[in-house]
């Protein structure tokens, strides 16, 4: 299983132990990865699955299996509360980012879980925004060069 490093290159102590690890990449700069959605320093694959907590404790980011992806297209509107908590419910369970663009004609990936959803936009002025919509109604948005 591969899981991108997005905050730094993979090197020790960067990525959880007990797991076997295959082979580790690192790109020569923070790079775009079009399966992921966003920029990411390099990758790192592992005979089994990390648990969620142990990819997030180290910021780590799964490839999405492409065979749970049956969608042609989603509805997202961040102020459309009820409508996030049908597409969690819905498709929280997938293991594939959803790609689009926005209103500004930015790319966009959206990843959705059963308790949030990520929107990762790539911006006209080469800044990555992420926007997390939690299932209590909190967000919260960062940006990223």
């Amino acid at each position: 299983m591969r899981y991108y490093s997005t905050q730094r290159p993979v090197s020790l102590g960067t990525f959880p132990g007990g797991h076997k690890v295959k082979e580790i990449f690192n790109f020569d700069e923070r790079t775009f990865v079009e399966s992921i959605g966003r920029k990411a320093w390099g990758w790192i694959e592992f005979e089994d699955e990390l648990t969620e907590k142990e990819a997030a404790n180290y910021e780590l980011v799964k490839e999405p299996s492409r065979k749970k992806f049956s969608m042609d297209k989603i509805k997202f509107d961040p102020n459309d509360f009820e409508g996030m908590q049908a597409l969690m419910k819905e498709y929280g369970d997938s293991d594939s980012p959803y790609w689009g663009e926005n209103i500004n004609g930015e790319p966009v990936t959206i990843s959705i879980f059963p308790d949030r959803i990520v929107v990762a936009t790539l911006q006209e002025n080469g800044w990555e925004r992420t926007n997390i919509y939690h299932s209590d109604g909190t967000q919260e948005e960062s940006y990223d060069r």
